[in-house]
Order: structure tokens, then C-alpha cells, then sequence
């Protein structure tokens, strides 16, 4: 009797503490997070790893190298080509680069840059808060968060127009959800024209379809070549507006 109370209690006191070093040795999903960035960047920066940086405010693209990595930033160094520029403060630009046999993209912003050379900038870029798995950088799109204010349709016939919802963007396509109802009207190959807006930005963009996914009555969408420069003004300026807005979010830059 002695025995199996003592058991009873020495349950009844050591099960809190034990749940509770469990739970402490559990890595939350935004730790791991962490530390994977943390992982590849010190490790791409130890090697040197060649890279590929993008402004889409410039539209422009310039080769480099990953060079200096600490606790809160990294420092890349790119090559000046036709397009010069000291990116601003702020900016925000996109790295991709190959990480164990594997293409890899992030999103952040600048903060320094300075001419180090005739033809070579040093650029120091906060941290990420994610690195994506890319299989080409035209793949990689920049979420569009409810709260920016994009308002989307996508017209499969001249009388027919679906309410859509955006999900992500780049200059080379988009991801929409439809309702069930609606997504059973579209197909793989299908030419739709999208139509966006935001503030006082409005876009129509002939797409065709390239991908659907009917977990969520999603659709990817490609865009056609347009020789309308403001239609891909209007693009361009929706993009930068979504990864200002996702940047400000994620990283808590407002």
C-alpha cells in the first residue's frame, strides 16, 4: 500500500516537470525556421557562394558573392553591370543562389551599400526571415497579404468575369483562388485575362493557365507578352507595393 501511493504521488509531482522539459525540447516551427536561415547563410557566406540579386524597383539583376555572415545581417558583394546603382536603405531586393545541389531564393532589404570598386558594391542585408526552395527564380512569387488592399478578377469569356482572390505575384505570373463553383469553369490551357487593382493602379493582363490545384481551387497564372509599357508599369509597381507591404510585415519594418 506504502508503495503504490508512493508511486501515485511521485507521478502526480514529476508529470508537470516532465511535460514541461518535453515541451521545452520541442523546436517551435519559427525557431527551426531560424535557424535553418541561419545555417544556409553561415554557410553560403564561409564559402563564398556566387549568388544572384534582383531589384524589382530597378527591374535589374546583378551577379555576386556571399562574403561576411553575423547574427544580424550579411554582407554579399555584387557586380555592376549596365544598370549602376547604390541601392537606398530599405530597399528591397530578392538573393537567389544554389545551396547543396539546390536553388534557393529569400526576400530583404539593404541595409547599407557602398562602391568598393569601379564595378563592385558591398551591400550589408538584414536577415531573412525565410529562405524558399526555388526551382527557378521565375518561380519564385512574393505573397500578396490580405491587407494590401488588391482587389482581383479573372474573365474566361467576354461575359463571363470570376471573383478572385490573389495569393502571390512576380513579373512573370500569379496565383489566384477561386470559388469551387467558378474554379470548375477553368481549365489547364485556358487564356483568361486577369484584372487587378490597388489604390489607384489598375491592370488587365492576358494570362493563360498553367497549373490548378483543387486543395484550394487555386490557379497559376502565366502572363502573356504585352508590348504595352504601361501595362507592365502597372505590373511592376503592383509587385513592389506587395513586397514593400510583405517586408513591412514579416520583418516588422513599419
Amino acid at each position: 500500500m506504502c508503495s503504490w501511493w508512493t508511486n501515485i504521488a511521485f507521478a502526480l509531482h514529476s508529470s508537470p516537470k516532465e511535460s514541461r522539459q518535453t515541451i521545452s525540447k520541442q523546436e517551435l516551427p519559427k525557431q527551426r525556421k531560424k535557424r535553418i536561415v541561419n545555417e544556409i547563410l553561415s554557410s553560403t557566406c564561409a564559402t563564398d557562394i556566387p549568388l544572384l540579386m534582383d531589384s524589382t524597383e530597378l527591374s535589374s539583376s546583378w551577379h555576386g558573392i556571399f562574403k561576411v555572415y553575423n547574427t544580424t545581417s550579411i554582407t554579399i558583394e555584387i557586380k555592376l553591370n549596365e544598370v549602376r546603382a547604390l541601392l537606398d536603405t530599405g530597399a528591397i531586393c530578392s538573393v537567389s543562389f544554389n545551396y547543396k545541389s539546390q536553388p534557393h531564393i529569400f526576400l530583404t532589404t539593404v541595409k547599407t551599400s557602398k562602391l568598393i570598386d569601379d564595378d563592385l558594391v558591398e551591400l550589408e542585408l538584414f536577415i531573412p526571415d525565410a529562405i524558399e526552395n526555388a526551382g527557378r527564380r521565375a518561380l519564385f512569387r512574393v505573397p500578396v497579404l490580405q491587407g494590401l488592399g488588391v482587389t482581383a478578377s479573372i474573365s474566361i469569356e467576354t461575359d463571363m468575369c470570376l471573383d478572385a482572390e490573389i495569393k502571390d505575384i512576380n513579373a512573370d505570373g500569379a496565383r489566384v483562388c477561386l470559388s469551387p463553383d467558378d474554379f470548375a469553369k477553368v481549365q489547364i490551357g485556358d487564356e483568361v485575362v486577369i484584372a487587378l487593382s490597388l489604390h489607384d493602379v489598375t491592370l488587365k493582363r492576358a494570362t493563360n493557365i498553367r497549373h490548378t490545384d483543387t486543395r484550394n481551387h487555386a490557379i497559376g497564372l502565366h502572363f502573356l507578352l504585352t508590348s504595352d509599357e504601361r501595362e507592365e508599369e502597372a505590373l511592376r509597381a503592383i509587385v513592389r507595393e506587395a513586397e514593400a507591404f510583405y517586408m513591412r510585415r514579416v520583418q516588422r519594418l513599419d
